[in-house]
């Protein structure tokens, strides 16, 4: 289960939609990330969760959407 493990660890360890799907196209690396849109992770603990994202990698919390009915951090 993806929660019990540090945020960074459980990411590397999700495989991609298009690791299976066709060959790396350059043997030399991974692409450069341009943009992130959208990414949800269901973790035990949302203010330790965002505390790590803005505190380690930077990230910007932004306005959570009034239509939720459920806990979470954007």
């Amino acid at each position: 289960m993806l929660a019990d493990r540090q945020p960074t660890q459980a990411m590397a360890e999700v495989p991609s939609a298009h690791a299976a799907a066709a060959p790396r196209p350059h043997a030399s690396g991974p692409h450069p990330l341009r943009a992130l849109n959208h990414v949800s992770l269901c973790v035990r603990d949302v203010p330790k969760s965002a505390a790590f994202y803005q505190d380690v990698l930077g990230f910007t919390e932004v306005r959570r959407p009034s239509c939720f009915d459920f806990d979470g951090s954007w």
